[in-house]
């Protein structure tokens, strides 16, 4: 059972040169298999390269089947996403819109944000703002880590600039000098 357990667990390129393998010297044609030494297997062994091969063979379909419907689902929650983005942007608060504001804003359209804020929390399961990396360091007691804006966020600001522009140049430089200062 356990070396049955070890078969499902197998890469599908290790999966398909299995199958491959018992599928070729189970239908290969004799005059083949007596070149290659393999015409006087026995009966026993051809069962067992037989339930090798379904199993192979079953385990890579049934792969390539997921595979296809995880594609298909993530695209059609890709396209949903990007249908009810500018709804999410016209609901954004006044604090929000100013955190974006910043974003956009800045240079690389990057800036530190404190990463426990409620502010930074909600555009960030919004997809509003993404963390510039995975292996960011916070810094000082806010836990201040650099923020950027997203992609589909920096388009559709770019198509919609009236959403960001009731805030002054003066007060983003304030906010970002706040989040960016080096020393605490």
């Amino acid at each position: 059972m356990k070396d049955f357990i070890q078969l499902l667990k197998l890469p599908p390129t290790i999966l398909a040169a299995v199958a491959l393998g018992t599928g070729l010297i189970l239908f290969l044609p004799v005059n083949i298999l007596q070149r290659l030494g393999l015409d006087k297997i026995p009966e026993q062994w051809k069962t067992i390269l037989g339930l090798v091969f379904i199993i192979s063979l079953s385990l890579l379909v049934v792969y390539f089947i997921i595979k296809v419907v995880r594609s298909i689902v993530s695209k059609y929650y890709r396209i949903r996403f990007k249908q009810i983005f500018p709804k999410v942007m016209n609901d954004l608060r006044n604090e929000e819109l100013a955190v974006v504001a910043l974003l956009y804003r800045s240079p690389n359209y990057t800036s530190r944000l404190p990463y426990t804020d409620g502010v930074t929390i909600r555009l960030k399961s919004k997809n509003v703002i993404q963390l510039t990396s995975s292996n960011n360091l916070a810094y000082g007691d806010d836990l201040v880590m650099p923020f950027t804006i997203t992609p589909i966020a920096q388009d559709y600001i770019d198509k919609h600039p009236e959403l960001i522009e009731n805030f002054s140049k003066p007060e983003l430089e304030s906010m970002y000098k706040r989040y960016n200062n080096p020393l605490y």
